[in-house]
């Protein structure tokens, strides 16, 4: 299953290296936040949480990837509703 914020799925919607550089077709554009875009450090913080829950089997393995302790990734899930 693919998670996209938009009916059209784009190339960065595929978490492929590179995929959301300013040079890609359209980054910047549409509402996942974009890195160094006019985007709060919570939303990009909210996105690449649920990327990683996406693509990583626990909750467990994704709190040691993102570096932060599980207690701390339930928090964060719950507070950007993705409990």
């Amino acid at each position: 299953m693919i998670l996209a914020p938009r009916d059209l799925i784009e190339v960065a919607d595929l978490g492929l290296p590179g995929a959301g550089s300013a040079s890609s077709p359209g980054a910047g554009t549409g509402t996942t936040p974009q890195l160094g875009g006019d985007y709060a450090l919570e939303e990009i913080e909210r996105e690449h949480i649920a990327r990683v829950l996406a693509r990583v089997a626990s909750t467990e393995a994704s709190a040691r990837l993102l570096g932060i302790d599980p207690t701390t990734l339930q928090r964060k899930r719950k507070r950007y509703g993705l409990a």
